[in-house]
Formats: C-alpha cells, sequence, structure tokens
C-alpha cells in the first residue's frame, strides 16, 4: 500500500531541502536533453567519420545517449514520485535500475568522445 507522506525536512541553513529537490529535479529535465542530444550528435558524427568496428560502436552508442536521455526522464519521475511522498520499494528499485543504466550509457558515450573525438579532429584538419 502506498502511503503520502509530507515530507519537510529543514537543511542546516534553514532550506528545506525537500522542495529544493524537487525543484533541481525539475530543473534537470532542461538538462538531460541538452547532453543526451550533444552526446548523440559528438557520437553520430565522430562515427562517420571512420569505417568499420569504431563507425558501428559510434553509431550504437549515438543511440544510447538517447535512451540514456529517456532513462532520465524515467528516474526523475521515480525521484518525483518519492519526493512528493509516494515512495515504495518498486519506484526506488525503478528508479535506481534507470540511473545505473542511463549513467553506463552516458558514460560509454562520453568515453568514446573523449578517446576518439581527438583523431577525428586531427583528421578534420590534416584532410587537403
Amino acid at each position: 500500500m502506498h502511503q503520502k507522506q509530507v515530507l519537510s525536512i529543514p537543511g542546516l541553513n534553514g532550506i528545506d531541502t525537500v522542495h529544493a529537490a524537487i525543484r533541481n529535479t525539475w530543473l534537470d529535465f532542461i538538462f538531460l536533453f541538452f547532453y543526451a542530444l550533444f552526446l548523440f550528435y559528438c557520437c553520430k558524427t565522430i562515427a562517420e567519420s571512420f569505417s568499420g568496428f569504431i563507425q558501428k560502436t559510434g553509431k550504437l552508442l549515438a543511440l544510447g545517449a538517447l535512451y540514456a536521455g529517456l532513462l532520465d526522464i524515467a528516474e526523475n519521475a521515480g525521484m518525483l514520485f518519492t519526493l512528493n511522498g509516494f515512495s515504495s520499494n518498486g519506484i526506488a528499485l525503478f528508479t535506481t535500475i534507470c540511473s545505473v543504466i542511463k549513467w553506463i550509457l552516458a558514460l560509454s558515450a562520453l568515453a568514446y568522445v573523449v578517446l576518439l573525438g581527438p583523431l577525428f579532429i586531427l583528421r578534420k584538419t590534416t584532410k587537403p
């Protein structure tokens, strides 16, 4: 059974930390579109300048970046349910799973960009 409990926990400086967390979670919805699209575009662009395994990996990671954004939306929804007092073990598990998979996908895409981005730039600048 789900019980709604109104959480209001003032922090050391008198700020209601639960309401601050709710506001910041809503703001994260804006940020997630930027990082997901940025990683998607970077991976896709880098992948298009290569062939074979590197290209296939980049295209897969580009798609993974978009899925990371979708998982971030689901994670934020789970956090908002919990922060608004609708908590359960199922919601906590769902939120955690979404978060872990999101981080794996986003960090994999970021690693691809960081490792192959300089080579991509070098290839673009040395082409006649």
